[in-house]
């Protein structure tokens, strides 16, 4: 184990230096504080989404230290060969395992997985057998789910046992969609057929209480079915009757709009009615009018009870037979109410008896326990395939979190980077992916950085999404909102671009210095364009009113000599010479001052005075942006896309030509400076071709 553990200065930065899985033992001793950051989101990390789902287990959508820690010191505890995990290999062997009883239980787990896809007599599964779950699960009776299919039993005797408990109580798919049954099942038929046995051996067990023999259970479920029909059709009856003593007329529900909509409303309207038309001597005429919802069941009630029990052809059924037929079934509804274990009925009392006395079922329970046994190993299939993604993708993600050294080395890119932008003629390498624009640009206005916000856009099935992209070195350019780009992200894969937002800090020392020197510049500008705008107008507004009096005195016959006007073009002229006179000899005097001034000296004073006035102009500029420059943070820009930095990375000068480095031409690659389009200018000449 090694005792020393090496901190990098990139850029005044010091961060873990993580090479091997070696160095990941330092995640024993060395508190998260040394750690680059401690929590990061999801979104922004260009890893697998297995390696996510490894880390991210209670799908917070965020990766905290904690889920790093556990997940190595696992990889930690239960490998001792830590070549593959160098290598970043996606493929695992027996002697790779430690001797740690979480190391043992998955080698056991991993000697099943071979055998069951045939590979007994190798030692080394890959990602992709342990994603072979058919292959794995596919081989015969044990599955690992607990459910024995009958059709994999080899003993035909257990065979058949097995599908009698499926007759009775259903059956379970397995994981192959195989019908079969699992313990419950099993323990469900052994109870029942002991109880349904022992019932039948009791005292309560009484053949001379079927009224029809043979024939009473299939009987009592025609009486059973139509039984409250008919006792509500008496009851109704009775209502009838006690109506006609009163002198009133009682009246049924009648069939509205609403039943007879439909076939089905109207089989539900006549279920609900009454079985047959009311009569006051409380009559049920077999014979005559009946609902056509009843008319099957009341045959076979008259047919397989009534004709029994009455002794005579029953065409009409009054109350008190009624009664009798119920009475004459009671003795046989007491005992079935006694009866126990009627699930398995169907099968013979010998057949059961021989089920019970046979080792049929503890053959079962073994198969059940044996598969259930193979069902807990192939469950750590998953955990195995875990330590194969931990193996594959560990060390690069704790040198995108831990420390950070992918981002400084101009060769490799991070994994929280989107790609490299290539807009107005330049190229940036840092860009991160974003949710909120306007959120983002509130927290990173801590950064101090020219920060772009762009718009990514692909094809219309991919979308878009937001990159924040700070620039951070020579000019700015002609950079800015609007200005369009284009992004290749880290697969090659090309997307247009577009600036939304900015926020505006200094990019350089020379061009912070210039800043002030342009604004001035832009405001004299301004001021010029907004005189000669409003002189522009002002004699547009003029010429067009001295037209329109021209003409109109033009068309108007004179009466008089005219009356001079108020104000005249003359007038506005005079007035524009004496306000412009009066500028230019304030102007004039102001430089005749500063020129008599400067006459006075001599060329050394005058070099010394305008260096003097320049300098002091220039340096409070420079150091303050100085300053600016220093402070500026690449680890805010992080934070505000919702890392926990525990680092302050300060944006070196170096840091920064890495992050936007000027395009690299090739070798063979130089300029003409010759100006072509001189040549074509000289040549060309255009003429106006007409036709004849």
């Amino acid at each position: 184990m090694k005792k020393k553990f090496a901190l990098v200065n990139y850029g005044g930065s010091y961060q873990l230096d993580i090479k091997s899985v070696e160095d990941l033992e330092a995640l024993n001793f060395i508190d998260e504080a040394f750690w680059m950051a401690t929590s990061v989101p999801t979104f922004s990390l260009n890893c697998s989404d297995d390696f996510i789902k490894v880390l991210d287990k209670n799908k917070s959508e965020r990766v905290l230290s904690s889920d790093l820690r556990e997940s190595v010191l696992l990889l930690l505890d239960v490998l001792k060969n830590y070549d593959r995990v160098n290598a970043k290999s996606n493929a695992l062997a027996l002697n790779d395992f430690s001797d740690s009883p979480k190391a043992q239980e998955l080698k056991e787990a991993f000697k099943e997985i071979l055998s069951n896809l045939g590979k007994a007599e190798s030692d080394e599964l890959t990602l992709e057998d342990l994603r072979n779950v058919n292959g794995i699960l596919k081989n015969g009776l044990s599955n690992g789910d607990g459910i024995i299919p009958a059709d994999h039993i080899e003993d035909p005797e257990l065979q058949n046992f097995v599908k009698d408990i499926i007759l009775c109580l259903g059956s379970a798919d397995d994981v192959n969609g195989i019908q079969g049954i699992g313990k419950p099942r099993l323990e469900t038929f052994l109870t029942a057929a002991k109880d349904y046995l022992a019932w039948k051996d009791s005292k309560d067990y009484n053949p001379e209480i079927l009224p029809l023999h043979e024939k009473t259970a299939d009987a009592y479920k025609v009486f059973s079915d139509i039984r409250p029909k008919i006792n509500e059709y008496f009851r109704l009856c009775q209502q009838y009757k006690y109506a006609e003593t009163l002198g009133q007329k009682y009246i049924l529900a009648t069939c509205g709009p609403e039943k007879n909509s439909s076939l089905e409303q109207a089989a539900d309207y006549l279920k609900e009615n009454s079985i047959a038309p009311l009569n006051s001597d409380c009559e049920l005429r077999l014979d005559a009018e009946i609902n056509p919802y009843y008319t099957s069941s009341l045959i076979d009630l008259r047919e397989k009870i009534l004709n029994e029990f009455l002794a005579r052809p029953a065409n009409t059924l009054i109350e008190s037979d009624w009664k009798n037929v119920c009475d004459i079934f009671l003795p046989y509804e007491d005992w079935l109410a006694t009866q126990k274990g009627k699930e398995v009925k169907s099968l013979d009392d010998e057949k059961l008896r021989t089920y019970l006395n046979s080792g049929f079922p503890g053959k079962l329970e073994e198969l059940i326990a044996e598969d259930k046994e193979l069902g807990h190993k192939l469950k750590i299939r998953v955990q195995l395939e875990e330590i194969i993604i931990l193996q594959k993708e560990v060390i690069d993600f704790c040198n995108n979190f831990i420390s950070f050294p992918h981002l400084y080395n101009p060769e490799k890119r991070a994994m929280f980077e989107a790609g490299h932008l290539v807009i107005d003629g330049r190229i940036f390498n840092f860009n991160i992916k974003i949710k909120d624009v306007d959120q983002h640009a509130k927290l990173a206005k801590r950064s101090g950085i020219y920060v772009m916000y762009i718009e990514i856009t692909g094809a219309k099935e991919d979308g878009k999404y937001y990159i924040c992209t700070p620039v951070t070195s020579h000019r700015l350019g002609l950079l800015g909102v609007d200005k369009r780009g284009v992004l290749f992200d880290l697969n090659g894969k090309e997307w247009d671009a577009k600036v939304v937002k900015v926020l505006d800090n200094p990019v350089s020392l020379t061009e912070a210095t210039l800043a002030p020197f342009k604004k001035f510049c832009q405001m004299i500008i301004d001021a010029v364009d907004k005189i000669s705008s409003g002189t522009e107008k002002h004699l547009e507004k003029q010429i067009g009113s001295t037209g329109q009096d021209l003409q109109k005195n033009l068309t108007t016959v004179p009466k008089g000599p005219p009356e001079p006007s108020k104000e005249t073009s003359s007038a506005t002229a005079r007035d524009l010479m004496v306000t412009g006179s009066v500028t230019f000899a304030a102007l004039g005097s102001s430089f005749a001052y500063i020129t008599s001034t400067f006459t006075g000296m001599n060329w050394e004073h005058r070099l010394s005075a305008f260096g003097i006035g320049l300098m002091a102009i220039i340096l409070p500029v420079m150091f303050v942006s100085a300053i600016k420059l220093y402070r500026r943070n690449i680890s805010s820009i992080l934070e505000a896309s919702g890392w926990a930095m525990n680092a302050h990375m300060r944006l070196t000068n170096q840091l920064a030509k890495i992050l936007a480095p000027k395009p690299d031409a090739p070798g063979k690659l130089f300029r003409k400076k010759r100006d072509i389009l001189k040549s074509f200018s000289n040549k060309f000449k255009f003429r106006l071709k007409r036709k004849a």
